[in-house]
């Protein structure tokens, strides 16, 4: 998928996501805006997928919505943009806990021929 779809399909579901919120909270467009400091326009255009919201409006959205819009990893940035193990980790064990065995074996031999091919001896 390229950028500019991958950037639509982001705005798409933001605006579901703001529109389900406000709807959850009993506010009408107007009200919502209002709050936010923005017209009514710009919000009917945030929800339906058509305008890119700045980061100013994205903290304050977070807080009318009382939600947290934008999640900072604390973990200092690497220079080769890989994830770190933690949280490498973390994303493979809901994966794992969907695998049945005779899969999870083969995980295991892909594992372990990966550490043997990096002289890396896995831990016991």
């Amino acid at each position: 998928m390229n950028e500019e779809l991958e950037l639509q399909k982001a705005k798409n579901q933001f605006g579901r996501f703001l529109k389900k919120n406000r709807k959850q909270l009993k506010l009408k467009q107007k009200e919502l805006a209002l709050k936010l400091g923005i017209s009514v326009v710009s919000l009917s255009r945030l929800e339906n997928g058509s305008l890119t919201p700045s980061f100013k409006t994205l903290m304050r959205i977070g807080k009318v919505l009382d939600k947290d819009i934008i999640q900072i990893d604390d973990q200092p940035d690497t220079d080769n943009g890989l994830a770190s193990r933690a949280q490498i980790k973390s994303e493979l064990d809901p994966l794992l806990d969907k695998l049945d065995a005779q899969q999870l074996q083969a995980v295991k031999v892909i594992v372990s021929s990966l550490a043997r091919s990096k002289d890396l001896t896995p831990d016991s």
